[in-house]
């Protein structure tokens, strides 16, 4: 199961995004305690990875473009290494709110668009 999610070897056309998925509400969370409330967050993000992965094969040749989603946490985001295509297409999947550059990606791009500008003066 974990190559379904996972590819080592990341190609150049590849970057990570983060996807904020639709989380339980309130009223479904209400009289949890704190473990179970938690343990339902993760089974939530568990089952939109799942539900994700489905999706991008429904799609057909967008799971060619997909190196990978990573571990869910309990947390209601999940990060994919894909190209800048599926993270489009993405935006229209059942249960993805927004899909957006992972901020580490956007620091390094800028940074590297930064010295290549100091580079070139």
């Amino acid at each position: 199961m974990q190559t379904r999610f996972f590819i080592p070897g990341t190609p150049e056309n590849m970057t990570e995004y983060v996807i904020l998925i639709n989380k339980p509400s309130s009223t479904e969370l209400a009289g949890q305690d704190r473990a179970e409330t938690y343990a339902e967050m993760q089974a939530n993000t568990a089952r939109h990875r799942e539900a994700i992965a489905e999706w991008l094969e429904e799609q057909g040749d967008l799971s060619s473009e997909v190196a990978g989603i990573l571990e869910p946490t309990a947390f209601p985001v999940l990060f994919i290494i894909c190209t800048s295509r599926v993270a489009k297409e993405l935006e229209h999947a059942p249960g993805v709110e927004n899909v957006a550059l992972s901020p580490q990606m956007k620091f390094i791009a800028d940074r590297k668009d930064m010295l290549n500008r100091t580079m070139e003066i």
